[in-house]
């Protein structure tokens, strides 16, 4: 009797599914489907650009009817498409930036950029969830802006790139377009150093994932961390086991002193 529940027993653990935590996209993935672009709106930037934490464009319309290509580039043994973020996994992922001294930036919006397998160059994507930290996660930093369970997309607001991620050997593949997504928060913050975390949710199966900064020529691009199971980590492109950065840019306006918004501020609640 006991001998035949332990078998009983076998044969339910094997049958239980096991839900896979997808931190990377490699090209173990495999091609993915051909889908022909369909006609539809190109994100363009709509107000000034702050900050730019990296390209992932290496080949400017060589890619299917002239869009763009962000190269994997195999032929230097690199192997990963993209990165996750799936907050349905509790992945999160994380990269830094830097506001000078005496700068303040009264910034307007964070656009990321990632893509869902074989999604169409209509974007599936239908999340954002923005922490801001004071210094590096991994390290003990405290949240002072945000939460990981606020949707902070814009409506219809994320667009198609014009660009695809391919392998250089297949540049024509259109599985992986690339989307900007924005997310409009108005906030003020001083000079320092900052660490920008965020989750994503897409409709589709794979993903959402994100494109690592890509420059020609270079295996290593940035310090982008990556939480998998409460643990973080650099995050480092598979097959060469290097460091990459995290594309997304910030938009808004250099403002004034910290002294002049203060003072501003009281003169306005004068006519309040």
């Amino acid at each position: 009797m006991r001998s035949l529940f332990v078998a009983l027993l076998a044969v339910l653990l094997f049958a239980v599914p096991v839900m896979a935590i997808n931190s990377v996209e490699d090209v173990t993935a495999g091609p993915g489907n051909f889908i022909a672009p369909t006609p539809g709106p190109v994100w363009q930037p709509s107000r000034a650009i702050l900050f730019d934490n990296g390209p992932f464009v290496t080949d400017p319309g060589a890619g299917y009817g002239g869009a763009d290509v962000s190269r994997v580039q195999s032929s230097l043994g690199m192997s990963v498409y993209g990165f996750g973020c799936q907050q349905v996994s509790s992945i999160i992922v994380a990269d830094d930036f830097t506001i000078p001294a005496s700068e303040t930036w009264n910034i307007q919006s964070f656009t990321f950029f990632n893509y869902q397998t074989n999604s169409g160059t209509t974007s599936t994507i239908t999340g954002v969830f923005i922490e801001l930290f004071d210094t590096d996660p991994s390290l003990g930093g405290t949240p002072i802006w945000g939460d990981l369970t606020t949707n902070r997309m814009d409506v219809g607001g994320s667009l198609w790139s014009n660009c695809y991620r391919a392998l250089e050997t297949d540049p024509l593949n259109t599985a992986r377009p690339i989307m900007a997504t924005v997310c409009t928060v108005p906030m003020t913050l001083n000079a320092g150093h900052y660490w920008l975390a965020w989750q994503e949710t897409g409709s589709l199966s794979s993903g959402p994932w994100n494109p690592p900064v890509t420059i020609l020529g270079n295996t290593t691009t940035g310090d982008a961390l990556q939480s998998v199971s409460g643990t973080w980590a650099y995050i480092v492109d598979s097959g060469t086991q290097t460091q990459q950065g995290l594309p997304f840019v910030i938009q808004g306006e250099i403002g004034g002193t910290p002294t002049e918004h203060s003072t501003w501020g009281a003169i306005k609640s004068l006519f309040r």
